[in-house]
């Protein structure tokens, strides 16, 4: 049993590392939860390995104490499987690692330690982080939220500040909003297919800015500014950094694609327009998973369609209720 514990210890600590040198990506880009990617800036890859090195050690020693070790690091395990669960989320990645930690504890049980241990590491992990379920995507300072009977103003349905972005025939009777995520594999494929698919819809689209996300504010800006230029520029923003990887810094950004985006930070209003996309995107109910589809008429909405959209379900719409209409 002591070589089957270092022997799961040394696979998690392997897959975490492959994490940290991007040797495993993230395929889903937490879509709806990466608000739970770092914690107090530092990405939870970081302690979760060394927790794992931690264990690994106690194990090699037959410590008494292993059982206090991963009973917190199952803990820890339970708090995000019960996260992906509230979001609908499943990450192969995060499935492997919770899938070790609980397996490792359950062949270390012994009570009262490791249940106790347990306890302690789902309630302080649920404390270092909050105690309500946060979906990524939801606009990092408050704002006002409609009531149901309430239309939004104009600028957060036509945003005329960003033309650039906008597809289709302007007296289209249909309009749709497309969020996309920039670091959104999802995104970087479906995006062609959906504005083939809505070619005679009038398309506003819009980026999600994302908690998890360090550049994620920044990124939007960009888009804005670069939407302002005209459809060229906005395509030749969107082309160049949709499917950029999650976890770039605005710092690493600018190294990477400084001549498209230093001209683009000169734009300081632009951030006003991000923050009415956001605003639009809480009234829109969205679910954290992107690309993110809302198709209308005037202010009813016809069909809401997140994650990997099929183009050909945008041909079966059946009227929903919709939180915009009277």
């Amino acid at each position: 049993m002591r070589w089957t514990r270092i022997g799961l210890l040394a696979a998690l600590a392997a897959v975490l590392l492959a994490r940290l040198l991007e040797w495993w990506p993230c395929t889903i880009a937490c879509a709806g939860g990466g608000a739970y990617e770092r914690l107090a800036g530092v990405p939870i890859t970081i302690p979760a390995l060394a927790g794992a090195i931690l264990a690994l050690g106690l194990a090699w020693r037959s410590h008494p104490l292993l059982p206090v070790a991963l009973g917190l690091m199952a803990g820890a395990s339970v708090f995000f499987l019960l996260v992906s669960v509230a979001l609908g989320l499943v990450c192969p990645f995060c499935l492997t690692v919770h899938g070790l930690v609980l397996t490792v504890a359950a062949t270390a049980w012994s009570w009262p330690r490791l249940p106790v241990a347990l306890l302690i590491g789902l309630l302080g992990t649920n404390a270092a982080f909050h105690h309500t379920v946060l979906r990524d995507g939801e606009p990092p300072t408050p704002t006002p939220t409609p009531t149901p009977n309430t239309t939004p103003p104009p600028a957060l349905l036509t945003a005329p500040e960003a033309p650039g972005r906008i597809h289709g025939p302007l007296n289209a009777l249909r309009t749709a909003d497309l969020y996309l995520d920039l670091t959104c594999p999802h995104c970087a494929e479906l995006r062609p297919r959906l504005l083939a698919a809505l070619a005679e819809v009038r398309v506003t689209e819009r980026l999600v800015v994302r908690r998890g996300e360090p550049a994620g504010r920044d990124l939007a800006r960009w888009g804005v500014a670069a939407a302002r230029r005209g459809p060229e520029a906005w395509d030749l923003y969107v082309r160049q950094l949709l499917g950029s990887r999650s976890g770039l810094t605005r710092e690493e950004l600018l190294t990477a694609h400084g001549d498209l985006l230093r001209p683009l930070d000169a734009d300081p209003t632009a951030i006003t327009v991000v923050d009415q996309d956001q605003a639009l995107l809480r009234t829109l109910r969205f679910d954290g998973k992107t690309p993110f589809l809302v198709l209308r008429e005037g202010n009813r909405i016809l069909a809401r369609h997140s994650g990997t959209i099929d183009p050909r379900d945008l041909l079966l719409l059946s009227p929903l209720p919709s939180p915009l209409s009277p």
